[in-house]
């Protein structure tokens, strides 16, 4: 086999689109244009298509809003739950959807996390205005449960108990352990500062969380709030936050999300940006409606959709090539897809699996690589 360089050979696409430079400046092994392509060394080869997992809408003409699969033991393993038009559906992989939930505010996105809460495996989703739901992969309906004094808007299972973050008040309050039901009022802990804006996620690294802000990042540790208290908060150094909530997507030990000035990757303590080799097309986003950004992840690339140009709806997906080495400029290659948008995403590692709501019907589409179309 050649030790030559990857460098070397001009067609080996290793370098990704790359739009910041002229175009004589270009580096070898990148190009101006990678559309519906995907990358490995030496190669570029077509992205697979998508097919429906639901061959009946949930609810006619009316957007998969938030998907989540469970992932752990029990029950709830590979359980696809879709939130359409005021209606919570658990979903089997061959596509039988059931009704769960009814009454609920159509215009929310959930947020779901899952655990061994209360002795059971369970699925818990929470939006504003909304109360929080659990289900435990068999029973007839998933049901309402007495949380913390707070509309929940984000949540996460960590170090055995189940943590809701209320947003706007900047708040994330724990519950007891192994008990999603018992909440003391001093089990709460303010994030950031006022001008970090809300929260817009959190996340659960092992033996810390994440807190992502409108403009900033924490790194939160411990679990104890009440005195002797062993919590410690340690802001990230970066000049920005997540302006997406449903961007962000954890991959192992990476998270990435959608920032008000870029493409953001977290590695432990370090964050850093993804799209000075596409600076142009991060301009091009519609900011008034960057928030519906939505990231999903297979086959270590990230996909995120995003709404490119003037438009309210997601109408690009960008595809970050996570695995492959840094191209000339730093970062992760870049391609980007159309023709596959997600409106909401969730992977099953156990199949590895990609899921995605359609954003103009009912229908959960998967990430098919049996399909080009």
């Amino acid at each position: 086999m050649s030790n030559k360089p990857l460098t070397d050979y001009t067609n080996a696409f290793i370098n990704g689109m790359i739009t910041s430079v002229k175009a004589e400046d270009l580096p070898a092994s990148a190009c101006t244009l990678a559309r519906n392509i995907v990358l490995d060394d030496y190669t570029a080869a077509k992205r697979f298509g998508y097919s429906k997992v639901n061959a009946i809408e949930l609810a006619s003409a009316t957007a998969v809003r938030s998907l989540y699969i469970g992932r752990g033991s029990g029950n709830v393993t590979n359980k696809i739950m879709a939130v359409s038009a005021g209606k919570i559906y658990s979903m089997t992989t061959a596509g039988v959807a059931t009704e769960r939930a009814t009454g609920l505010s159509t215009t929310q996105y959930w947020d779901m996390t899952e655990g061994l809460i209360s002795g059971t495996s369970r699925i818990v989703m929470v939006a504003p205005n909304n109360a929080p739901y659990n289900w435990d992969g068999s029973a007839a309906s998933a049901t309402t449960f007495t949380g913390p004094a707070t509309n929940g808007d984000y949540c996460m299972y960590h170090i055995g108990k189940l943590w809701i973050a209320d947003g706007d008040l900047r708040l994330v309050y724990m519950s007891a352990n192994d008990n999603m039901t018992s909440w003391n009022s001093l089990d709460v802990v303010r994030i950031g500062k006022e001008s970090d804006g809300p929260i817009t996620r959190i996340v659960s690294m092992g033996r810390y969380f994440v807190c992502f802000m409108q403009k900033a990042v924490y790194l939160i540790y411990g679990n104890r709030i009440r005195n002797p208290r062993n919590v410690t908060i340690e802001q990230v150094d970066l000049d920005d936050g997540c302006v997406a909530p449903w961007s962000v997507t954890r991959v192992g030990n990476k998270i990435f999300w959608v920032g008000n000035n870029g493409f953001y990757v977290l590695v432990g303590r370090e964050a850093r940006m993804l799209t000075n080799s596409i600076t142009a097309e991060f301009d091009s986003i519609d900011r008034s409606n960057i928030q519906v950004s939505q990231g999903g992840y297979v086959d270590n690339k990230w996909f995120v959709s995003v709404p490119h140009g003037s438009s309210a709806t997601n109408t690009r997906t960008y595809c970050i090539h996570a695995s492959m080495a840094p191209n000339a400029l730093g970062e992760y290659p870049i391609s980007y897809f159309d023709g596959l948008l997600g409106g909401c995403f969730t992977y099953n590692p156990g199949t590895k699996i990609l899921y995605f709501g359609s954003q103009t019907a009912g229908f959960v589409n998967k990430y098919d690589t049996a399909l080009y179309s």
